[in-house]
């Protein structure tokens, strides 16, 4: 690029003759007006910078602007008009031809996403020329550009080489460059005599984005599906939710029909809305119309109406249906009319084939106080008598009973199973954390998924138990209240897809 020497001398006696203090005209507008001008953020690299007023309009545009000159007395002049605190503007001092000093100055291949050119090509060699090509094209990513001002002149003064615009740009070509704009600059500053210049041309050329890449082939996946009916939870921790996120977790595509929507939180309810019936019908078929669910699970359903509407529209699906009897919060709260939780009983435990009560709903249909094992024991029989005779009612088989313990303190981490042959308990550990909220709705999506999924019922609950517990182990620490289990934890698969399971004890 020439002797630095030379540089420094000229930039010392301000000899160089051409500064204006501040961009190149054709430049500056171009760069703030024109159609074509390339859009901030990205690095930008200034060869040959000199006072940098070029590299400070790029900075101020919102591109991070490199400022590269040979001459250290030419940075030294851009520092003393520009500063050092502008967070987008950098100075290096430094050979764009020296492969190694590149390196050195962290000017890494493809690192720039333009490079503006002013009177630095014009100071080369000819006979270097391609050098500098080289470089440039190395320096910018894919889809990068090169904006330019060339002077193309054959006589003494400015740049200390001229050039013919058509060789120029045939270099240009040459290069691996594609033209977008090559045309004589307008408003360009006056010659040093006064006169108009006519010399300069303005270049905007850019560097092809490459062939493209062959299309990725996809792999379409055909996931079960599974369905689940209840109410939103806008804290996100329970309800269609928690639902929707456990099916995803066990590679289940989920759908959803809304009963209702609540303002929630982790500190409690402030408001539940209720959506006529006819949008809930109206989502089941919906779904079941092109997307039949394997297994589906009915939760929050706060009145009669709805009640009705939901078991009318699962009563024609063959698919395995889990009904969670959301009635008595796990504090122990009421949250449905006493005409509601008989609507329960008379349309959706004939179509059930599993029930999941915790142990206030349990206590809530059988009429016992429900406060250990053998009070467990005792309502999952009943229940199960209860089930046998209204799946009768219908020609169904009878559905099983999960009494989930998780609110009776000396029957933490045990639920109680009871179907056809008899009652068993589920044990996992129990796991210490306040953050619960959402677990019965998460455990009812888990064992949903599993038969989804063509897990047997037995390996399904045991599935879900283990789900359970491990978002347990994870419980989300957030919001003021009870924050919800971790529906994001890992799944343990086995080689052939399907999740670690045990037998029952």
């Amino acid at each position: 690029m020439g002797d630095a020497a030379f540089w420094d001398g000229r930039y010392r006696s301000g000899g160089d003759g051409w500064e204006l203090g501040r961009p190149a005209p054709p430049l500056g507008r171009f760069l703030t007006h024109h159609p074509l001008a390339p859009v901030p953020p990205g690095r930008v690299l200034v060869p040959g910078c000199g006072r940098g007023h070029e590299a400070r309009l790029l900075a101020d545009l919102g591109f991070t602007a490199v400022g590269l000159d040979l001459s250290g007395d030419a940075l030294a002049e851009a520092r003393r008009w520009h500063g050092e605190g502008h967070p987008r503007l950098l100075w290096r001092q430094g050979d764009l031809l020296d492969p190694q000093q590149r390196r050195a100055l962290g000017l890494t291949p493809a690192s720039f996403k333009g490079v503006v050119e002013h009177t630095c090509f014009c100071a080369i060699d000819p006979a270097r020329r391609g050098d500098y090509l080289m470089a440039v094209q190395e320096l910018l990513e894919p889809g990068g550009w090169l904006l330019g001002l060339f002077w193309c002149h054959d006589a003494p003064g400015g740049p200390r080489w001229g050039g013919d615009p058509a060789e120029i740009a045939a270099q240009l070509q040459a290069a691996g460059l594609e033209r977008q704009i090559w045309q004589p600059a307008e408003g360009s500053a006056a010659s040093r005599d006064g006169s108009p210049r006519a010399d300069e041309w303005l270049a905007l050329w850019c560097k092809p984005l490459g062939a493209a890449p062959p299309p990725l082939a996809a792999r379409s996946l055909h996931p079960p599906i599974a369905l689940t009916i209840g109410g939103s939870d806008s804290g996100g921790g329970a309800g269609i939710q928690a639902d929707l996120r456990t099916f995803a977790a066990f590679g289940v595509h989920g759908c959803s029909a809304l009963s209702c929507v609540t303002a929630q939180n982790t500190l409690g309810v402030t408001r539940v809305e209720m959506l006529p019936p006819e949008a809930l019908t109206a989502q089941v078929a919906a779904v079941a119309a092109d997307l039949p669910p394997r297994a589906l699970k009915t939760g929050m359903l706060p009145n009669r109406a709805l009640i009705e509407a939901a078991a009318a529209a699962i009563a024609p699906l063959d698919s395995f249906r889990l009904i969670d009897p959301v009635m008595v919060s796990r504090a122990g709260a009421v949250l449905l009319e006493p005409e509601a939780i008989t609507a329960i009983v008379e349309h959706l435990f004939p179509l059930a084939d599993l029930i999941t009560p915790n142990r206030h709903e349990a206590s809530l249909l059988t009429g016992l106080v429900v406060e250990g094992a053998v009070d467990m024991e005792a309502a999952a029989e009943r229940l199960a008598a209860l089930l046998k005779r209204r799946a009768g009612s219908v020609g169904r088989p009878a559905g099983a009973v999960l009494i989930k313990g998780g609110g009776v303190a000396a029957c933490r981490g045990r639920d109680l199973f009871h179907d056809a042959e008899g009652p068993r308990w589920l044990v996992r550990r129990p796991v210490d954390t306040p953050h619960t909220h959402g677990s019965g709705c998460t455990l009812g999506a888990a064992i949903t998924a599993g038969i989804a999924r063509g897990l047997p019922l037995p390996l399904a609950l045991q599935a879900a138990k283990q789900f359970v517990e491990g978002g347990l182990l994870q419980s989300l620490a957030i919001g003021g209240g009870q924050g919800p289990l971790c529906h994001w934890q890992l799944c343990h698969a086995d080689r052939q897809g399907g999740l670690e399971v045990g037998p029952l004890s």
